[in-house]
């Protein structure tokens, strides 16, 4: 079994909206009560278009999505999803 990463494309959204929307569904419902798919619509779209994301495989299979930022001082992980 091999783990790799690849630079995602706008083909790769409506995986990630998924995988978003799948991954942060339990979290959302237990800190904030209810999950209002619109909002996180906005909020996963907001986000998408604001950073340079990879697609993570295993074997060759989305199962998640990584943002992370080089800075002058550290190496920042902006967003980690991975698949439930």
């Amino acid at each position: 079994m091999k783990f790799t990463r690849r630079p995602a494309s706008p083909a790769d959204r409506e995986f990630a909206r998924n995988a978003h929307h799948r991954a942060y569904h339990d979290v959302v419902v237990r800190q904030f009560g209810n999950w209002d798919g619109a909002l996180q619509d906005e909020f996963f779209h907001g986000d998408w278009a604001g950073a340079k994301f990879e697609i993570l495989l295993w074997d060759d299979v989305p199962c998640g999505y990584v943002s992370i930022e080089e800075r002058a001082d550290c190496i920042h992980v902006r967003e980690l999803v991975v698949v439930p």
